[in-house]
């Protein structure tokens, strides 16, 4: 499909979404937009048997079966899909644009070209029958520049209407990937920027793509003795540690509960293991407080590494950091392993995962 297809697509996805969000009943905003515009694109048949079911009992969908739908059958299956909806509105309205102003330029040009045959047949009393025909197509002419520049002006307010669920869709899908309690990426923000960084690798054995896997140490016991609340501090505390380490380009998420990742597109063995080391001690150092001052027992958390050569795939990383990370654990924790090449993962869930875990 050329470029020019795929956005003749997405306008005439937008014309069949939008006549059937109004005639429902549907706000104008980017949750329900993102519903509708998917379930008229055919892409998640479930969704749209479940979408029809629902208008044949009901004439309008309810904020909660939309929050249902969107979760269930596209946040958490495809997450991709906001940025290509975010990216067809931007495509439909450039092209538009663009196609206004091409108008409205071959129409000024137009109205020249004849003011000119005007002037020339001026010039000439013999011609005075087709001045006056000129004259009059000359005003036909500005007639249709101004409906011209009305549509624009229509477009422009049509633009700042999709700029604005643009933008609603960006902050949509960055908060579909960002972690409420840390501020970190979630899981889902940690696949696509581990995805991401695999996909760019090169491939050398010496250097590329190193992932680090932090656990926090007896955390059951810290919730167990200080309670939910203050566990939650604890896990802000080490996500403020991470946040602050990292350098532009590298990505911190928090994988799990009490579980975090942290994705180094380029580094050696030796900066990824050194970065580990810091981020380490540093949440050995930190002190956090009860509500009546006293400080808690100290928080530590263990480390795993994966690091090249290895091979570029997210199953094989995230097994290879793992194996390393109960290692560090069953070595007493509070500590950083990396496995030698010879013990990278094979790509399935190791025994060493279900161990940590329980551990």
């Amino acid at each position: 499909m050329t470029v020019q297809d795929e956005m003749a697509h997405s306008a005439r996805l937008m014309r069949l979404a939008l006549p059937e969000m109004a005639r429902h009943g549907c706000a104008m905003d980017p949750l329900n937009y993102t519903v509708w515009y998917t379930h008229v694109s055919g892409r998640i048949p479930a969704l749209s048997e479940e979408l029809r079911a629902y208008l044949a009992a009901q004439d309008r969908l309810s904020r909660q079966q939309v929050q249902s739908l969107f979760d269930r059958y596209i946040n958490d299956q495809e997450v991709e899909a906001i940025e290509r909806m975010r990216q067809d509105l931007a495509d439909v309205v450039d092209d538009v644009a663009r196609n206004t102003n091409s108008s409205r330029a071959q129409a000024h040009a137009y109205e020249e070209s004849l003011q000119a045959y005007v002037e020339q047949f001026q010039d000439d009393a013999s011609l005075d029958h087709f001045s006056e025909t000129l004259q009059a197509l000359l005003g036909e002419t500005a007639a249709m520049r101004s409906q011209v520049d009305t549509f624009g002006q229509h477009l422009s307010t049509t633009a700042d209407e999709v700029e604005r669920l643009r933008e609603a869709l960006a902050v949509a899908r960055e908060e579909s990937i960002r972690d409420a309690l840390t501020g970190l990426a979630n899981r889902r923000g940690f696949d696509i920027a581990l995805r991401t960084a695999l996909d760019a690798d090169p491939g050398r054995s010496d250097r590329g793509c190193c992932l680090l896997l932090l656990d926090i140490d007896f955390f059951k016991r810290i919730n167990d003795s200080y309670g939910h609340p203050l566990g939650d501090r604890v896990i802000a505390s080490v996500a403020r540690v991470l946040a602050r380490m990292l350098e532009p380009g590298q990505t911190a998420a928090r994988y799990g509960g009490e579980e975090f990742a942290v994705i180094l597109p380029d580094a050696t063995r030796g900066q990824a293991r050194a970065l580990a080391e810091r981020l380490r001690a540093d949440v050995a150092r930190g002190r956090i407080k009860q509500r009546n001052g006293k400080a808690i027992a100290q928080v530590t958390v263990s480390v795993g590494v994966c690091v090249p050569p290895v091979r570029r795939t997210p199953d094989t990383y995230l097994e290879t950091a793992d194996r390393a990370l109960y290692q560090s654990k069953r070595e007493g924790r509070n500590r950083v392993s990396i496995l030698p090449a010879s013990a990278q993962a094979s790509g399935n869930e190791s025994e060493a995962a279900t161990e940590r875990r329980t551990a």
